[in-house]
């Protein structure tokens, strides 16, 4: 029976996963666990951290599964839009926690300061220092580097998960790459 789900399409797959079909959640928990697990990890959660995102990720999809029209968007997209928003709600989450963590704003000040300085002290390989660099990039321009780069996604996709225009998200990309040449050449 589970080699009838391998041969499903993703939008057949969350069709069946509305009518609570667990062999269906699983295949397509198979096909997506490795590259959202990856892109949860570079916004810098840890293991664990990302590990409970991508439960939340599945969950949020197995209860969204009636809501999905394929003709309104692909399942790629439905998957990946879900996906952004949980970890973005997670990134809130955890900004809070650090502000409430730090309710002085000198003290926040002296943790930022210290984790610039370390940073500078280790002399990372070019490849190292804009995956660094790429962090300090806002979630929205992060979110299209993970995506083009990483998910080889086109333009095209990554505007519909967003929720935006081709043009936006070229511009946005393009605004990215002009910070990071920037601020590689002030390291």
């Amino acid at each position: 029976m589970e080699d009838n789900f391998k041969l499903k399409t993703d939008e057949e797959l969350i069709e069946l996963i509305s009518f609570n079909e667990e062999e269906a959640i699983i295949e397509l928990l198979k096909r997506y666990e490795k590259s959202l697990f990856l892109f949860i990890r570079r916004f810098s959660f840890s293991n664990d951290e990302s590990a409970d995102i991508l439960q939340n990720i599945f969950i949020k999809i197995w209860k969204g599964s009636g809501k999905f029209d394929n003709k309104r968007a692909g399942a790629k997209t439905f998957i990946w839009t879900i996906a952004r928003n949980t970890i973005y709600d997670a990134l809130r989450k955890k900004r809070l926690f650090i502000e409430n963590e730090y309710d002085n704003d000198e003290m926040l000040e002296n943790v930022t300061d210290s984790t610039n300085i370390f940073s500078s002290i280790l002399k990372k390989e070019e490849e190292e220092n804009v995956k660094k660099l790429i962090k300090e990039l806002n979630a929205n321009e992060q979110t299209i580097f993970s995506l083009y780069y990483g998910e080889d996604m086109t333009f095209k996709e990554i505007g519909e998960i967003l929720g935006k225009s081709v043009n936006t998200v070229k511009s946005v990309h393009l605004r990215a790459i002009k910070k990071l040449r920037t601020m590689l050449h002030q390291n």
